[in-house]
């Protein structure tokens, strides 16, 4: 029996989903007996499952030390059933992992998890952003007082801020280190920033102020309009906030890659 290519690759991915081939495509592959068909298809497809798997634990490392081993193949096998690559580039798989295990059964216990993949994936997308040089410090102190007051900052394109009631960015630190997890306090909100202004990606943990003032810099606040309202939330927040130190912390980051 012979059928087209692209049916051949319709039921070829669907037998790779579930497991079961239909009719139409064991007759269009070389006539084996039933028990050496089953064998070969058997082996492809677990070859798949396990490549695909190898993808996400090198993505989502963090994820893959706090569950274990067995839980974290078992929670890849469910994610690529539905959600096999849309694209060729394996760099692109995994971006709706952190909301596949948001809506897993199985993780409901470990609350956090969702927000820890989307830490891991902002520093998985970070690294393959598009270049961009940053402003240097000697471009700040060139501008005038009003200049700088009234500047919008632009964002390197890997420049990305998460903010979560977990401790995220502490139990990425200390995934490795079982200690320190013994001890960590899962509940804590933990705000991160993620940025690559050169060769490797860079994390920070970040205070609640922060990121308050860096997302209305993202939203095309001046900088002005940004200090003024990040003020007035720190005082809400019983909290302290520096610009200068602020605005430092960018510069030194290499976070602005222009003024407009």
């Amino acid at each position: 029996m012979s059928i087209k290519t692209s049916e051949f690759q319709s039921h070829f991915a669907r037998f790779l989903l579930n497991g079961e081939h239909s009719y139409a495509l064991e007759s269009s592959l070389k006539a084996y007996s039933r028990e050496e068909l089953e064998a070969r298809l058997s082996v492809y497809r677990n070859n798949v499952f396990h490549s695909l798997t190898d993808v996400l634990k090198d993505t989502f490392p963090a994820v893959a030390s706090v569950v274990g081993e067995a839980f974290f193949e078992a929670l890849c096998v469910a994610y690529i059933k539905t959600s096999p690559p849309r694209e060729a580039a394996m760099i692109h798989y995994g971006d709706t992992f952190p909301g596949f295990i948001a809506s897993f059964k199985h993780a409901r216990e470990l609350p956090y998890l969702a927000d820890l993949a989307k830490l891991e994936w902002m520093i998985h997308s970070a690294y393959y952003q598009a270049e961009a040089t940053p402003l240097p410090l000697e471009h700040f102190s060139a501008l005038s007082n009003t200049d700088l007051a009234a500047a919008r900052l632009i964002f390197h394109p890997s420049f990305a801020l998460i903010s979560s009631p977990y401790a995220i960015f502490s139990i990425h630190e200390f995934q490795d280190d079982d200690q320190q997890k013994a001890t960590l306090n899962y509940n804590s909100p933990e705000n991160v920033m993620v940025i690559r202004p050169q060769a490797e990606v860079n994390h920070y943990q970040i205070s609640q102020t922060l990121i308050h003032f860096f997302e209305l810099l993202l939203n095309k606040a001046d900088l002005e309009k940004a200090i003024d309202k990040t003020l007035d939330f720190a005082q809400t927040q019983e909290t302290e906030f520096q610009p200068s130190e602020a605005i430092a912390f960018l510069i030194n980051s290499q976070s602005v890659i222009s003024l407009s």
